[in-house]
Order: C-alpha cells, then sequence, then structure tokens
C-alpha cells in the first residue's frame, strides 16, 4: 500500500518538475530567428556559394583538377590577338572561356578549387541560398 502512493507522489513531483521547466522557458525571451525576414550574420570565413569572374579566369584548368567531386566543367578556346580582349590585370589571354560550369548538386564546399587558381578567379561568396526565392508569389500562383 505505501509503495502505491509512493508512486502515485514521484509521478506528481515529476509533473510539477516539467511544469516548472516549461514556465521558465515560457517567460525567457524567444531566441528563434524568423528566416526570411531575419537573418544571422555570415561570418567572413564561410564557405558557401562558388562564383567564377570570367573576366579574370584565364582557363587553367586548375580548379577542375584540384576538385575532388570532379563537379567543374571547362571548355576553352585558343584566344584570337587583337579579338579577345585581356585579362582584368592587364596581362595577354592565351585561352578563352567558352563553357564554365559547376554542378552544385555534387559539390561539396570544400574549397579546394579556389586555393589553386592564380588569377583569383574562382572564390568562395557570403551567399548560401542558391535558389532565388520571390516573397510576392502567393500560394497557387505558379498552377495557373
Amino acid at each position: 500500500m505505501l509503495n502505491y502512493f509512493k508512486n502515485i507522489w514521484l509521478g506528481l513531483w515529476t509533473v510539477v518538475i516539467g511544469l516548472r521547466l516549461t514556465l521558465i522557458h515560457l517567460f525567457s525571451p524567444n531566441v528563434t530567428v524568423q528566416y526570411p525576414d531575419e537573418q544571422y550574420p555570415i561570418p567572413d570565413n564561410a564557405r558557401n556559394r562558388l562564383k567564377l569572374d570570367p573576366d579574370l579566369c584565364d582557363a587553367c584548368n586548375r580548379c577542375a583538377r584540384a576538385c575532388p567531386v570532379n563537379c567543374i566543367t571547362i571548355e576553352s578556346i585558343r584566344a584570337v590577338p587583337g579579338k579577345t580582349p585581356p585579362l582584368k590585370d592587364g596581362s595577354k589571354r592565351n585561352l578563352w572561356v567558352t563553357k564554365y560550369e559547376i554542378d552544385f548538386a555534387k559539390c561539396c564546399f570544400c574549397a579546394l578549387c579556389v586555393e589553386p587558381c592564380p588569377t583569383n578567379a574562382i572564390f568562395m561568396t557570403k551567399e548560401f541560398l542558391i535558389l532565388f526565392v520571390n516573397k510576392n508569389l502567393q500560394l497557387g500562383e505558379n498552377w495557373k
């Protein structure tokens, strides 16, 4: 009989402890950030989306060779003297980039392709959202 009342008291006591914890968190300030409207600042050393400056790229193919998952594809042709513009720093361009693709489905954002680039044409940006988000799009608008 004593064990029965002891179990009832233990059950009620655990409910009181749980409610106390709930009341403490109920009146504490919120720490949740409402994402689309508010964002945490992104640190400078964050490895997010890759970006290429085509005016700096000399199609040396070092970034594609350094990529561990082969997500970079580069196609180039020989530059025609006088018809192709020089690099941004004024040096002569030997190859002209016709196609530069980064497959972000494969990319692991390791930044191993950034280091070997001699002209710093490829770099990591602070953008982490790859998709374009239209805040004004109403639900069901794209089904019309």
